[in-house]
């Protein structure tokens, strides 16, 4: 048919038995022309999966060759010919190129013949590690089974961005699964290995947009996790001690509802001291034989939001497994305008003496091999000077890496026919101006009712520094219900990431990269204003985390000049403030009120007190002068009756 179906397809995986159907539609479709034209691809349809039909667990994508095809080159066919439910396979070679852009197959004798059930099957290269082309069309002449494939060369130019995956992450760090397109850093990463083998303890410390995680989970990590080492991770945003509590229980137990008895304890044991890290890792080495690698990433993240003591308790714990003998070894990402708060505590400062390893800057040719090299690696081509003018662009100051990475991933999206062209460069607004432009085009989708509530969630994700540049902050879903929608639809548009809090049991927020605090004009602005909102928020949460971790006693609500600027806040914006922080605000006043009615029953009862004193008082006053009265009185009477008496006489 010429029209694309738009109903739903059902796909099955017959050789992975018992596992459900998966939904796709029709994303692009190339019927049978009524007259073909040479070199035009056709018969071809591309599905794209349903989001609520992952794919099975042990399905996933293949590797598309990005060679051209060799004459000769040995292949094989799988398909599911009449009465072969379960499958077979031919082996063939390939005779070359005709003029319709096919590769035609030569099936190798005595191997049977390409038949119905072959159709659309991919064509493997001969140890079936990448797949060399679709088989399309089989024809029958001279007594003879012909076949002929698409080329996958042909389906990478032709479905481009569709079928290839990007090999640029945009704004989001390099992981493992993104090793073999991280390039560029191969000393440091070498460096980076000695240190951990050899020491306990290594802090890459570099300024944000450097690079550091990248190294470590693209770089580092892969070539550990080949050799005995156990690799776990977390962030210290938040609660600390509940972020590296998660990590640890993964690695002592696989058991869920253990797990969760677990974490309870270590969270409450750990800040204390009542449960140590060596320990903890003694018990799971003598079961594992391993050595253990310890990475805390963004490091910085503890000193934004935490009391000092937290900040303390937290490094003071780190430092016993650096101090101890179990085999394990500390490695921590930091940011280099954070290093006074590290240095703060001595003995974690002493730590750092000798142990500080600040990430390199890139030359041009390890920048090069960033911009050309993935691009090879999915058969992508450069046109010529591209790579020159995004260099010229990127110039030498430091922390950019961000800027170029989402640049090229931008590129990536307007890609011509398989290459990556000068025209898209500069629509996208080259390295300096691709994310300040891709920011305010998202922007602009949002309705003018949504950015009031825009603007209010940005204001929330970012932590005022103080001394030190501006970074993201992580905002869980209570915090921001009611613009949930809003956050979802941020998420979409790729400015922010969203993810999961195990404990708190919700949803989480956080911009996309601090590279969009420090380069949108609008997001600077926002907290230009708001910046003295910001930084009250920040500390009264603090006062709002340490009520709740005590258990919400009276001592610890708000008071005095803190109260009455929390009620300022309260009454001026409270649609800023979370149902948590409301709540706190308002029981601080009742308690406030309640303190006041008891002062004034004090006072109340203190004025009776006085009343009926100053009345006792009164009272024995009038009876001491009655007394007095009477008394002279008396002497008076006694007085007389002597002068009477005398007179007498």
């Amino acid at each position: 048919s010429p029209l694309k179906p738009s109903t739903p397809l059902y796909l099955d995986f017959p050789l992975l038995p018992q596992q459900p159907l998966v939904q796709a539609v029709v994303e692009d479709w190339r019927p049978v022309r009524a007259n073909p034209v040479a070199g035009e691809i056709e018969d071809i349809a591309l599905l794209k999966l349903t989001a609520d039909f992952p794919l099975p667990i042990e399905a996933h994508p293949v590797q598309l060759s990005t060679a051209e095809e060799k004459l000769e080159q040995g292949v094989k066919l799988f398909g599911f010919p009449s009465g072969k439910l379960e499958g077979v396979y031919l082996d063939g070679q390939l005779k070359g190129g005709i003029g319709t852009g096919q590769v035609e197959i030569h099936i190798e004798p005595g191997h049977g013949n390409v038949q119905g059930g072959f159709s659309g099957s991919p064509v493997w290269n001969a140890d079936k590690t990448e797949v060399l082309g679709l088989l399309q069309e089989i024809s029958d002449y001279d007594g003879t089974i012909h076949a002929y494939m698409i080329p996958a060369t042909t389906l990478r130019h032709v479905f481009g961005a569709q079928i290839i995956e990007n090999p640029y992450r945009g704004l989001a760090a390099f992981r493992q699964a993104n090793a073999n397109v991280f390039f560029g850093r191969v000393g440091e990463i070498q460096e980076l290995l000695r240190l951990v083998k050899e020491r306990r303890f290594t802090a890459l410390v570099g300024v944000s947009g450097s690079g550091k995680s990248s190294v470590v989970f693209a770089g580092l990590v892969p070539q550990l996790q080949e050799s005995q080492w156990q690799v776990i991770e977390c962030r210290p945003e938040g609660n600390p001690f509940n972020r590296l509590a998660v990590a640890l229980v993964k690695l002592l137990t696989s058991d869920k509802l253990a797990q969760a008895k677990q974490l309870t304890t270590l969270e409450q044991e750990l800040p204390t001291g009542e449960t140590k890290l060596p320990a903890l890792v003694q018990v799971w080495q003598e079961e594992s034989h391993k050595r253990l690698l310890l990475i805390i990433d963004q490091f910085e993240e503890l000193y934004t939001g935490n009391s000092m003591v937290v900040q303390q308790q937290f490094m003071a714990g780190l430092l016993t497994l650096v101090k101890s003998e179990v085999p394990a070894t500390l490695l921590l990402t930091l940011r280099a305008d954070f290093m006074n708060q590290a240095l703060t505590y001595p003995e974690f400062s002493q730590a750092l003496n000798g142990n500080t390893r600040f990430i390199s800057s890139m030359n041009s040719d390890e920048l090069k091999e960033v911009i050309e090299k993935p691009a090879a690696q999915v058969g992508l081509r450069l046109e010529t000077g591209l790579t020159e003018t995004i260099l010229k662009d990127l110039g030498t100051k430091g922390g950019r890496l961000p800027l170029l990475q989402f640049a090229l991933t931008r590129l990536f999206e307007k890609q011509q026919q398989g290459s990556l062209t000068h025209d898209a460069y500069t629509e996208i607004g080259g390295v300096e101006q691709a994310l300040v432009k891709h920011a305010e085009q998202e922007f602009a989708h949002f309705s003018a009712a949504e950015h009031s509530q825009l603007r209010q969630i940005f204001v929330q994700l970012v932590h005022p520094g103080q001394g030190t540049e501006d970074t993201r902050r992580v905002v869980v879903h209570s915090q921001l219900a009611d613009k949930w929608a809003v956050v979802k639809k941020l998420a979409d548009s790729r400015l922010v990431i969203t993810g999961h809090d195990e404990k708190d049991k919700q949803d989480t927020v956080e911009v996309i990269h601090e590279a969009l605090i420090r380069h949108w004009p609008r997001l600077q602005e926002w907290m230009k204003e708001d910046r003295a909102f910001r930084v009250w928020q920040d500390e009264f949460q603090v006062d709002l985390q340490r009520w709740q971790a005590m258990k919400k006693p009276r001592a610890e609500l708000l008071r005095g000049a803190k109260l009455a600027q929390a009620e300022e806040m309260l009454s001026q914006r409270a649609a800023e403030l979370s149902v948590v922080e409301q709540a706190f605000i308002k029981a601080s006043r009742q308690e406030q009120r309640r303190q006041q009615r008891v002062w004034q029953g004090v006072f109340v009862l203190l004025l009776v007190l006085l009343g009926v004193a100053g009345w006792q008082w009164w009272e024995a006053v009038q009876r001491e002068s009655e007394l007095l009265k009477s008394e002279k009185q008396r002497l008076e009477d006694s007085a007389k009756c002597l002068q009477k008496i005398f007179n007498y006489q």
